[in-house]
């Protein structure tokens, strides 16, 4: 949390803030906590790159901008063809939330500058400490180093 957020947010008593997010197991509901939006991204890849089960992992990004080429190699792996009318969803596809469409979507992913342009010094720093280097690199992820004087 920066200086704004912790004025905002004076009830909580932290750096960050902590992520709750609902596990159902065997019908049963159960809260799963982690620190930070940070290691919860860890943990959610980190735990299905070591399962044992066969997983398939793609990037929203690659998925966005190159999917024809996306849907190959995913027809190539599972064995089937990808049918040649590819149509693309212009619309926002949920009736709720930011209401991004695809050329919304397009631009906010796209543009690596206005990703970062939301994050505080603080944020990056942040990232830079408690993003899983491992996943970063495998993801082909670049966090900006800190920046010089």
């Amino acid at each position: 949390m920066n200086d704004q957020d912790r004025e905002r947010w004076k009830d909580l008593n932290g750096t960050t803030f902590e992520v709750k997010v609902s596990s159902i197991s065997t019908a049963q509901e159960r809260w799963l906590y982690w620190n930070s939006l940070v290691h919860l991204w860890n943990g959610w890849y980190n735990h299905y790159l070591n399962a044992t089960f066969p997983r398939l992992i793609i990037r929203f990004e690659d998925m966005l901008l190159q999917t024809p080429a996306v849907l190959q190699e995913i027809a190539d792996c599972v064995g089937t063809i990808v049918k040649p009318q590819l149509q693309y969803q212009v619309k926002s596809a949920k009736a709720h939330g930011s209401g991004t469409d695809l050329l919304k979507a397009l631009s906010k992913t796209g543009d690596a500058e206005a990703r970062l342009r939301q994050l505080t010094p603080e944020d990056l720093a942040f990232s830079r400490r408690h993003l899983d280097p491992n996943l970063i690199r495998l993801f082909q992820y670049r966090v900006p180093p800190p920046a010089t004087r």
